[in-house]
């Protein structure tokens, strides 16, 4: 009873403290997005959910994303899948929330739904939570920062806080002792505000601010220059003797405008690199490493591994002869899925080019896409056959010539495709992706579609006003 009127009252337009058991009751999603979501985003957590499930909703209907294998669902079917947990939809709804809608999405709300009332632009207005949607919320939270941007940076008169480290030029960290700063925002033009429970610190001189670090329990989440860029160069002395500090245990940045924060691989020093991995390997966690050299990613991947991508995925020791060990299992799996091996393909590339390239080689040597494609091929997953197809093409373009061999030059490939006949169109659709595979793949789909051994068979399968509709079609694309 008290969940519905706590509900009933959400749904009057009353924020509330977010509750994990109504986010799961009342709106149908799993325990884990109801207590990230709480713990993320506290009085706004049950809005967040709400609409976030709404989003979910439209972005179905209008067959922006897939769950089915037919690519579309009904609005009451939807409605029943939140309805019963089904276990396969929250899979797939929370791998949406962790790879792009919590951070990219949520996150650029929430900085403008905390920052609003202070700071450098001030809104005044009492929000409509009812009616919000995630989409009217998002221009609202992109007009505020854009105007933030661009506001007339202001002065700070009296500085609070202490001071932790001095420089002999002058500059100084500052710990401003606590989440938000209104001081630190008017100065920066940025809303001046970290999580529940970080602290801010300060690159100062003069008590003219230049960076700001976002610090919760010796992470840092956000390291900016003002306006929210990149702080330039000039400061990285000062921002590499505070990343070295006890202060400081790893990185795990926040995702909004995560390029523009101080990363590791904008130092243009291999020795201050090499120092940190020396020092701290630890820092690395979260690094662009594909922009470390070979011996690097080794080293990185020694004395800490869990600052690797890959060591979700890999039992034991990133070695390159454990790690190669491990790679046909990982996507070969009967348990995987599109999903899965996207994530795996790209644990391998962000860990740098070390494994991606070790990735490739494995792939090319032992015929590893073949097998993915005869499994699916056998269980009819055509679907899932193209998107695998995109995955690799798309996340290591060096496998495009290898890919365009396995379609248009191996005998055996089209021979998955062929029973039931009908299926040759999904190979003859696959071909068909001109990014890929270019006029090659329509010039082999034509062959198909008029080969006397085929067509017949074809014919009696799919029926001969199919068949001349698609021929027609690739003709045309062809001339």
């Amino acid at each position: 009873m008290n969940n519905n009127k706590k509900y009933i009252q959400f749904l009057s337009g009353i924020l509330l403290e977010g509750n994990s058991e109504t986010i799961m009751n009342k709106i149908g999603l799993s325990k884990y997005l109801a207590d990230d979501m709480e713990s993320r985003y506290g009085k706004y957590a049950i809005w967040v959910a709400d609409s976030y499930r709404k989003y979910i909703t439209k972005l179905l209907l209008d067959k922006v994303i897939e769950f089915d294998d037919e690519g579309y669902l009904e609005k009451q079917e939807i409605d029943n899948l939140f309805k019963s947990k089904n276990e396969d939809f929250q899979t797939f709804i929370s791998g949406l929330w962790q790879s792009k809608y919590r951070d990219e999405l949520y996150g650029f709300i929430f900085d403008w739904l905390r920052g609003r009332n202070s700071g450098a632009v001030i809104e005044t207005d009492k929000l409509d939570f009812k009616n919000m949607t995630a989409i009217k919320a998002y221009a609202r939270a992109a007009d505020w920062h854009r105007k933030l941007e661009t506001a007339q940076a202001g002065e700070i008169i009296d500085e609070h806080g202490d001071i932790i480290m001095k420089f002999p030029d002058g500059y100084y960290w500052i710990d401003l002792e606590a989440s938000k700063c209104d001081d630190e925002a008017k100065a920066m033009n940025h809303c001046g505000m970290g999580s529940k429970g970080s602290k801010l610190y300060s690159l100062r001189k003069d008590k003219k601010p230049s960076v700001t670090v976002e610090l919760h329990d010796g992470i840092i989440r956000q390291i900016r220059g003002r306006a929210n860029s990149k702080p330039k160069k000039d400061y990285h002395k000062y921002i590499l003797d505070f990343i070295l500090s006890d202060l400081v245990k790893e990185f795990d940045y926040d995702k909004y405008k995560m390029d523009s924060n101080f990363f590791i691989t904008d130092l243009e020093s291999e020795k201050d690199i090499d120092n940190i991995i020396s020092k701290k390997p630890l820092l690395m966690k979260n690094q662009d490493l594909s922009k470390l050299g070979t011996e690097q990613v080794k080293s990185v991947a020694t004395k800490i591994p869990k600052a690797i991508p890959l060591s979700k995925f890999i039992e034991g020791e990133l070695t390159e002869e454990n790690v190669k060990k491990q790679i046909q299992y990982l996507l070969t799996q009967s348990s995987i899925n599109s999903y899965t091996l996207g994530m795996i393909v790209e644990a391998f590339k962000t860990s740098g080019d070390y494994f991606a390239k070790m990735l490739i080689e494995e792939i090319k040597d032992k015929d590893i896409i073949f097998d993915i494609i005869k499994k699916k091929a056998k269980e009819n997953d055509y679907d899932s056959i193209k998107k695998i197809i995109t995955i690799f093409y798309r996340s290591l373009p060096e496998l495009k010539n290898h890919l365009k061999d396995l379609f248009l030059k191996r005998q055996d490939t089209p021979k998955l495709f062929m029973y039931p006949m009908k299926n040759i169109l999904q190979y003859i659709s696959i071909l068909a992706l001109k990014s890929l595979f270019d006029k090659d793949g329509l010039n082999l789909a034509y062959k198909f579609l008029v080969n006397p051994k085929i067509k017949p068979e074809l014919k009696k399968e799919v029926g001969q006003e199919y068949i001349s509709s698609m021929t027609a079609l690739i003709r045309d694309e062809l001339s």
